[in-house]
């Protein structure tokens, strides 16, 4: 930058400092920031969309091909949450039973029914309140026989850490 006109040499490196100063201290840090700022935004939106594209794949994948599956949340308190899923993901079927009170035969014939009706092959038990319990309590009625012609197994889920790590083990 010069003037049109000859300054005083003074002049000019006041004005050249006062240029420099400012584009140092207020201009570049400005233009950087904006740039950050789009360069954040852009990658936001393409994360996000990342995650929905992941998503949406991990949601339409059946859990296990060609079986129906029943899930159980064993607890003692308020009973097992149940839930009947088809070989295609879709909910077929949610019920609480109370398998570690008094009624134990009545709950377990209710299981029957429901294996049953549904073609149900694979039991998925979690790893909550009661867990030792509800596993112990299909072990037995599957060494029995009791679900006879369906040849039922059990899985049970142990979920690790904040990030929901989810290993099945038979």
């Amino acid at each position: 930058w010069r003037t049109k006109t000859f300054a005083i040499e003074q002049f000019n490196a006041i004005i050249r400092n006062a240029v420099e100063d400012s584009y140092k201290r207020l201009i570049l840090p400005f233009l950087t920031r904006s740039y950050r700022t789009k360069l954040t935004s852009a990658a936001e939106k393409e994360s996000i969309a990342m995650f929905v594209r992941n998503l949406r794949q991990r949601l339409l994948v059946c859990p296990v091909r060609g079986c129906v599956i029943m899930g159980v949340d064993p607890g003692f308190r308020h009973g097992c949450k149940l839930a009947i899923l088809s070989h295609t993901s879709q909910i077929l079927h949610t019920d609480v039973v109370y398998l570690h009170n008094s009624g134990q035969q009545r709950e377990a014939e209710k299981l029957r029914h429901l294996m049953m009706k549904y073609s149900c092959t694979n039991v998925v038990i979690g790893n909550g309140t009661a867990c030792r319990e509800t596993e112990s309590f299909f072990a037995d009625l599957i060494s029995r026989r009791y679900f006879h012609p369906l040849d039922v197994s059990y899985w049970t889920v142990m979920i690790l850490g904040q990030r929901r790590m989810i290993y099945l083990y038979n």
